[in-house]
C-alpha cells in the first residue's frame, strides 16, 4: 500500500492546517455507500447546523439508514449512513475519541479494522462502538497522519483534530470513494458529492465553458483549469515526485492532476501518465 500527499496552502489564518491524503488500495471491490460532508471555518465564525443538515439531505440516497452531525463553533461534520456493522444510532458518525478532541466521518470500509481495534485496545484505547469509523479516530490518536500506513481498505474520511485545529482528510487513490472540496470565503467545505458542497450559500459556482469544451474534446481538463470559472489548479509539487499540491478549488476532487475521470483504475493510470508528462497532456 502506498500513499500520495498534498499540503494545501489555502490562504487561511496562521495556525490553521488542512492536510489531504490519497491512498492506493487493491483490497476488494465491495461498494458500501455512505455520504460524508462538512464545513470548517477559519475566520472565528460558527458553522450553521442547518447547513450541515442540508448537506446531509443531499446525500440521503447514499446513506438511507441513519444521519448524524457534530457542530461545535467553527466545525461542522455530517454523515448519512448505510448501516452495516453496529446498527445503533449511537454508532452513527461523526464519532470521537474518549475526550472528544478528535472527530471523524468516514465513507467506505477499513478491512483490517478488527485487527487494528485489538491493537489499540491493548494500548488502552476505549471504544464505544463496534464499527471501523471509531478505529480511525483512535488510530490517528496513536499514530497521527501516519495512521494511513496501518489501514487497508477503500475509504474517504475527514477528521478534525481539535487540539491542533487541523482537518485531516484521506481517500483511496483508485477513486472508489469520492471526496470533493471547495474554498468558500474563509472556510473549507467538503462532501462525497458536489451537490452537498454546493449547498453552501457562500460558495459561488459558475461554469468555466472553456474548461468544459476542453474536457469534451480531450476527455480531461488541463492543469490549472477546472470546471468552475472561479477556480484555478496549482501545479506545485509536494511530498516528493509522487505528490502534487492543489490551490483553492471550487468543488474539485481531492487529487490534483486537473483530470476529469470516472474514478476507476484505468482513469487513474491515465492520470499518472499525464502527471509524468507535466499534467498538460502533451
Amino acid at each position: 500500500m502506498c500513499f500520495e500527499s498534498w499540503n494545501l496552502t489555502l490562504g487561511f489564518p496562521r495556525g490553521s492546517t488542512i492536510i489531504l491524503h490519497r491512498s492506493v488500495s487493491f483490497f476488494g471491490l465491495w461498494k458500501a455507500m455512505c455520504g460524508i460532508c462538512g464545513k470548517i471555518r477559519f475566520d472565528g465564525g460558527d458553522v450553521d447546523a442547518s447547513l450541515i443538515e442540508s448537506m446531509c439531505g443531499q446525500l440521503a440516497h447514499r446513506g438511507p439508514d441513519d444521519s448524524n452531525l457534530h457542530v461545535a463553533g467553527g466545525v461542522g461534520l455530517g454523515q448519512r449512513r448505510l448501516s452495516v456493522i453496529d446498527l445503533r444510532h449511537e454508532a452513527a458518525p461523526p464519532l470521537a475519541n474518549e475526550d472528544k478532541t478528535v472527530w471523524v466521518v468516514s465513507n467506505g470500509e477499513v478491512y483490517n479494522f478488527r485487527e487494528l481495534r485489538s491493537r489499540l485496545q491493548a494500548k488502552g484505547h476505549k471504544f464505544r462502538t463496534a464499527g471501523d469509523t471509531e478505529v480511525i479516530a483512535h488510530l490517528y490518536e496513536e499514530h497521527g497522519t501516519d495512521c494511513l500506513s496501518h489501514m487497508r481498505g477503500m475509504f474517504a474520511f475527514a477528521l478534525w483534530d481539535e487540539r491542533k485545529k487541523t482537518l485531516f482528510a484521506a481517500r483511496d487513490r483508485l477513486g472508489q470513494k469520492p471526496f470533493f472540496y471547495a474554498r468558500a470565503g474563509a472556510s473549507l467545505v467538503f462532501g462525497s458529492e458536489i451537490r452537498a458542497v454546493t449547498c453552501d450559500p457562500e460558495l459561488a459556482v459558475e461554469p468555466n465553458y472553456g474548461a468544459i469544451d476542453l474536457y469534451l474534446t480531450y476527455q480531461y481538463v488541463p492543469t490549472p483549469l477546472l470546471g468552475s470559472a472561479a477556480a484555478r489548479k496549482d501545479r506545485r509539487r509536494a511530498g516528493g515526485d509522487r505528490g502534487r499540491a492543489a490551490c483553492p478549488a471550487q468543488a474539485d476532487r481531492a487529487p490534483a492532476h486537473g483530470f476529469g475521470r470516472s474514478g476507476g483504475c484505468f482513469s487513474e493510470r491515465r492520470a499518472g501518465l499525464l502527471g509524468r508528462r507535466g499534467g498538460d497532456g502533451r
